[in-house]
């Protein structure tokens, strides 16, 4: 039972680790960025910073329920709902919603 923890969780670290460079950069191209230039409250940092660093984290957690679990009605549950929070999230930061919505 350990090992198979270890497994997942190493798995997902891993995935996560490669994955948020590429994203990171690709953030970066396509102006995903949080500018500190702009008028917001929210903005305490001085140079830009990408917004879908959720995106590794995002694929690396759904690959490994995916393909190292044993697939059941509760888990696919689960991902359609981390998944609807996923979307919303990205939304948000290329579209900069309402945080009342």
């Amino acid at each position: 039972m350990a090992s198979q923890l270890f497994l997942l969780f190493s798995s997902s670290f891993l995935i996560s680790l490669v994955l948020t460079p590429v994203v990171i950069k690709l953030s970066k191209k396509l102006h995903v960025v949080d500018d500190p230039q702009r008028p917001h409250p929210g903005v305490l940092h001085q140079i830009p910073i990408p917004r879908a660093g959720g995106v590794a984290m995002f694929i690396a957690f759904t690959v490994v329920s995916i393909f190292m679990t044993e697939f059941s009605p509760l888990l696919s549950k689960i991902i359609f709902s981390r998944s609807i929070i996923f979307f919303v999230g990205v939304i948000d930061d290329i579209y900069e919603l309402s945080p009342y919505l």
